[in-house]
């Protein structure tokens, strides 16, 4: 038996390659940014559509002089913003992924979370806002990262840092969800849990160094992340990580302030990342 090939070349015909009368099925391409900061990006040939993802870096959480009656702020996490963008061939995309907010020193506040986003020639495709950083010596929530970009269709909001209380330092936000935002940090007790994939919120410290938001996965929509009990961690949703006593959950967890009777920093918040998928 022998093969024979019509033409012996390549044309492209509704995404897929033909070999005479063999249509192959058309590779679909995935490719994760985890390095903070600007990729160059250049769509290939024949792509004229991508799916982005884009979460945005936690903010981190506020540090305490010690022996004061006063709350500390923990970070807010980072959102999560999703579309599939509208690109040609050749065109050169900016790639940003955000880092996680600063802890803040003793005495300090925490550090903004950076912003992760896709943009091009059209301006800024996807967006994942940082959450903000937590305040030393205020009982204010800090505000969760947003989803924003002309190609989103859907994503959440970061939660907000816990709203401390006189004698606690507050958890951190979870990172946003695929559909829903994530949970908002305890400022006095438990976290709330997070919706729609994202992460839950972490609860307050009665004691030492505060706890971080719960991250957020980047392959698909998963079970959302459970907010945290008075000195406990928010989970991470959709298969992101947990936050730790010391920082926010990868991806995008907002870190936990530190207690105001012991002297110390606060809790960093967790990167953010880009995650793309486009066919060949």
């Amino acid at each position: 038996m022998s093969l024979s090939i019509f033409n012996g070349s390549f044309s492209q015909f509704n995404g897929t390659f033909q070999i005479g009368g063999f249509t192959a099925p058309a590779v679909a391409t995935t490719q994760t940014f985890t390095t903070t900061g600007l990729t160059l990006f250049t769509v290939p040939a024949g792509v004229t559509s991508i799916f982005g993802l884009a979460v945005g870096g936690g903010g981190g959480g506020a540090g305490s002089e010690g022996d004061r009656d006063e709350g500390n702020g923990g970070g807010a996490g980072g959102g999560l913003s999703l579309g599939t963008m509208t690109v040609t061939p050749g065109e050169v995309l900016n790639i940003f992924v955000g880092t996680g907010g600063t802890a803040g020193g003793t005495g300090g506040n925490g550090g903004l979370g950076g912003t992760s986003y896709i943009s091009g020639s059209g301006g800024i495709y996807i967006q994942g806002g940082g959450g903000a950083g937590g305040q030393n010596r205020s009982t204010a929530a800090s505000t969760g990262g947003t989803s924003t970009g002309t190609f989103r269709t859907s994503g959440g909001s970061g939660g907000n840092g816990g709203a401390s209380g006189n004698n606690n330092g507050s958890g951190g936000g979870g990172a946003g969800g695929y559909s829903g935002n994530g949970g908002n940090g305890g400022g006095t007790g438990a976290g709330l849990d997070g919706t729609g994939g994202g992460g839950g919120g972490a609860g307050a410290t009665d004691s030492g160094l505060g706890y971080g938001g719960g991250g957020v996965g980047i392959s698909t929509e998963g079970t959302s992340g459970t907010g945290g009990a008075l000195n406990n961690v928010g989970i991470g949703g959709s298969g992101g990580a947990d936050g730790t006593r010391g920082a926010g959950g990868l991806y995008g967890g907002g870190g936990g302030a530190r207690d105001d009777d012991s002297a110390g920093g606060g809790a960093a918040g967790a990167q953010g990342v880009i995650f793309i998928q486009y066919t060949i």
